[in-house]
């Protein structure tokens, strides 16, 4: 018991820590068309700019994760590879970089192996790679609700830990969808950006949350998910109940012996 009560904590401050890193989603909240950022030119935009008055796909990485930024960039240049609308008339693409530490030199070099990677004749200006300026990252990372934290993963390539998703954006920039994890169908994206041209808000696909961890050649990561630390709290905390439970019955009906022979006199003497 004493066992399971000394776990309960660790487990839930694990669960804490992994909830600091997925994103808060903000549906209907706008973001700042205002902010600048550079291009992978070196150029200044605003996110207006950026954006082309068309409902955007965001997403928010860092050049040189050896984590899952690679693995959901390239996993959305197969789905947009499939897409039956036509970027940059219907959509355009934006991936920002969350740390201003990354610079436009690897913003292009991001931008040019993902392009690559696109099966199909792809209008490359419709997807730009960008990195803040003066606080516009943060403060575009605040706006969506993105988060993440310095990595203390055993890995020295993962410098941060953080969520995954795409963000819808309306042309006004209003957020009208967060499409969870790595993975994109097809028709979600369609539907997002059909639904982000009307500005209208819809509701998250249910799927497991999934952050950057450990990465392997095979394109594989390991993360302790708040799904897995979840169940196993739950475990423990059942199984802390039984015997919390199983003790205090045994409390209630086990006594000394002097009050069982005390007990056994007072039936006698009935």
């Amino acid at each position: 018991m004493r066992l399971l009560l000394l776990l309960l904590p660790l487990l839930f401050s694990s669960f804490l820590s992994g909830a600091t890193i997925n994103t808060s989603e903000k549906p209907g909240a706008m973001v700042p068309l205002d902010l600048k950022f550079l291009d992978d030119e070196g150029h200044e935009k605003t996110l207006k700019e950026l954006m082309h008055g068309k409902p955007t796909l965001l997403t928010i990485n860092y050049y040189t994760c050896a984590g899952i930024c690679t693995i959901e960039l390239n996993n959305l240049a197969e789905t947009l590879s499939k897409l039956d609308l036509k970027e940059g008339k219907d959509y355009q693409v934006l991936t920002a970089s969350f740390t201003e530490d990354d610079t436009p030199a690897l913003a292009k070099h991001k931008r040019r192996t993902v392009l690559r990677s696109i099966t199909r004749p792809f209008d490359a200006s419709a997807w730009n790679f960008v990195v803040g300026e003066n606080g516009s990252a943060e403060k575009l990372v605040e706006a969506v609700g993105f988060r993440y934290k310095v990595s203390d993963l055993p890995s020295a390539k993962l410098q941060y830990a953080h969520g995954t998703g795409v963000i819808v954006l309306s042309p006004k920039g209003k957020i009208t969808r967060y499409l969870r994890g790595v993975n994109q169908l097809p028709i979600d994206i369609k539907m997002a950006v059909l639904d982000a041209k009307e500005g209208r808000i819809t509701q998250s696909i249910p799927k497991p949350l999934q952050s950057c961890s450990d990465y392997s050649p095979k394109e594989k990561y390991i993360a302790p998910t708040e799904e897995i630390i979840g169940v196993i709290m739950t475990i423990l905390a059942i199984g802390l109940f039984i015997v919390l439970y199983i003790v205090s019955k045994k409390k209630r009906t086990t006594i000394s012996k002097e009050e069982y022979y005390k007990k056994q006199e007072e039936e006698e003497n009935k």
